[in-house]
């Protein structure tokens, strides 16, 4: 979750309600976004590589 801003709050009450509601939509997509991760089998040493799997980090665990 973010700070509290004042510049922000003061936006908030100046914008029509649905752009509000799009900006705060947003950022709550941003803030629990999943990460995206490989992980990489090294061949030799950094001969070559090879992705074996993906993986999705969530806040609770992958």
């Amino acid at each position: 979750m973010h700070d509290y801003d004042p510049q922000s709050d003061l936006d908030r009450r100046t914008k029509p309600k649905s752009q509000v509601f799009d900006e705060l939509i947003a950022e709550m997509v941003a803030d629990q976004a999943p990460r995206v991760f490989a992980v990489v089998l090294e061949l030799g040493e950094q001969t070559d590589a090879q992705i074996v799997a993906w993986g999705m980090a969530l806040d609770d665990g992958a």
